[in-house]
């Protein structure tokens, strides 16, 4: 039996499942069933990949609460990073059972806690940082300074109304999966990839991102952007199988949180 798997796999988790799917019951049956303002999930883009903060919700609301998109806008914009990233789900999703006898067609694949958050129409929010297999000062006080930031948007803390981020950009995104970071500009062959493009660089369609090479360094795949738009993630780790995504590019995006310092 596989006793450790992924979190973002597991929700709303089994009381006498895994250790992971019960850590993730616990979660989802005494935090956010218990009906709390908001969710909020912080990420980042892990070991292999690169990424630029970011900040988003689904725009599909939760049946149980058809009003939890607008809470989330307004608490995405209240967390204040520049960029707003918000996706529609994929097509065909499967169905997930929230109670016995409560089966609905999750707009997410296997159960993230954002799942376990929509099934229970809590209105919820997921983050992205730089990820590279480690942590900044930059990226942890962006998301100290986010937190703080929906304290008081919450009323939890004085303070008032948020003054709005300069320069902040909001991107809902309703091309379908989008979202899907790990089915983006997905490499068929195995090799060394060799990144072109950098993050928040502006491509057309069609513009090539990178290369994956063999031993020899010849090219055996070329990585070309799917789509217009900004580039938002990239593969930071060299060695990749098939299958791993290696880029991926939202409509639009806001600036660097530290235009000074860029590129960092």
């Amino acid at each position: 039996m596989k006793w450790m798997c992924c979190a973002e796999q597991v929700f709303p988790g089994k009381p006498d499942g895994t250790l992971t799917e019960r850590v993730a019951y616990c979660i989802q049956h005494d935090f956010i069933e218990r009906g709390p303002a908001l969710y909020c999930d912080l990420h980042t883009a892990g070991l292999a990949m690169r990424m630029i903060p970011v900040i988003g919700y689904t725009l599909d609301p939760p049946p149980h609460n058809p009003g939890a998109l607008e809470q989330a806008r307004a608490a995405a914009k209240a967390f204040g990073l520049k960029t707003i990233w918000s996706n529609a789900v994929d097509e065909g999703a499967p169905e997930l059972t929230y109670r016995p006898g409560d089966t609905i067609a999750s707009p997410f694949g296997k159960g993230t806690s954002a799942s376990g958050a929509w099934l229970a129409g809590v209105p919820f929010l997921y983050t992205e940082a730089t990820g590279s297999g480690g942590s900044s000062d930059r990226d942890t006080g962006l998301y100290a300074q986010g937190v703080r930031n929906l304290i008081r948007h919450l009323g939890i803390s004085s303070g008032g109304p948020l003054p709005p981020t300069p320069g902040q950009v909001v991107v809902e995104d309703y091309d379908k999966g989008s979202g899907n970071l790990q089915h983006q500009h997905v490499t068929p062959v195995g090799g060394l990839f060799h990144a072109e493009a950098t993050l928040y660089q502006r491509v057309v369609q069609g513009e090539r991102l990178g290369t994956v090479r063999n031993l020899f360094g010849e090219v055996i795949h070329e990585v070309t952007a799917s789509k217009a738009g900004v580039v938002i993630t990239l593969r930071h780790v060299a060695r990749v199988s098939a299958g791993d995504a290696l880029a991926n590019i939202a409509p639009n995006a806001g600036p660097p949180e530290d235009e000074a310092a860029w590129p960092y």
